[in-house]
């Protein structure tokens, strides 16, 4: 059902006349389209990631960045929330949560998410990605790897920050092969930059 809903996500991408051009949100939501398709075929590694996890890391190693709530919402919009909630409560999930970590996790208990490879996150406000990620990687038999991001910044801070970004390079090499090279981590950058710059002429 939902690689559905991202198929009609990527319709306008594919009906698209050669030198016409999409308005910007339509285009971005045809590429996220294209990533949940991708996602389901198993084109390259899914990696679960929460909100605020630099996706520039999942760049370098080739892994296709899941946002398993961003794949929920497609179910909301098309007005089948009440059902998303209703089934996690049939696993007696309390209804406290929003209606898209209640999805994700019955999502995860029905199987209807794509499988991940890996899940990494970092530090986010919303206690309940903790529970979501914490029971994928018990369910998925897969490593999931956190990043503590300090709310202050101290004398000590980046150095904290560094090592557990150095462990997490290591461990993601293991699973994946020695992908982040160098020259790797110089081109993700330079796209990452090059979007950032645009998106600040943008706004």
């Amino acid at each position: 059902m939902i690689k559905d809903l991202c198929q009609k996500l990527v319709e306008p991408l594919l009906r698209q006349a050669e030198g016409a051009q999409l308005d910007g949100l339509t285009e971005l939501f045809g590429l996220w389209g294209q990533l949940g398709i991708e996602a389901y075929e198993g084109a390259r590694p899914n990696a679960w990631i929460g909100e605020f996890f630099p996706t520039e890391i999942c760049a370098i190693f080739d892994l296709n960045p899941i946002h398993a709530e961003g794949l929920i919402c497609l179910l909301v919009m098309e007005g089948m929330g009440s059902e998303i909630i209703d089934r996690a409560v049939d696993y007696t999930l309390s209804r406290d949560p929003c209606t898209f970590q209640l999805g994700t996790m019955a999502g995860i208990f029905d199987r209807i998410l794509p499988d991940p490879e890996v899940l990494l996150r970092a530090n986010h406000s919303c206690i309940g990605r903790e529970k979501q990620f914490q029971s994928a990687t018990a369910f998925y038999g897969k490593p999931y790897h956190y990043i503590d991001l300090p709310n202050n910044f101290i004398g000590a801070t980046e150095d904290y920050v560094t090592r557990q970004m150095e462990e997490l390079f290591r461990k993601l090499e293991r699973q994946f092969g020695p992908l982040a090279t160098p020259s790797r981590i110089e081109e993700v950058f330079a796209n990452s930059n090059r979007i950032r710059e645009n998106c600040l002429k943008i706004n």
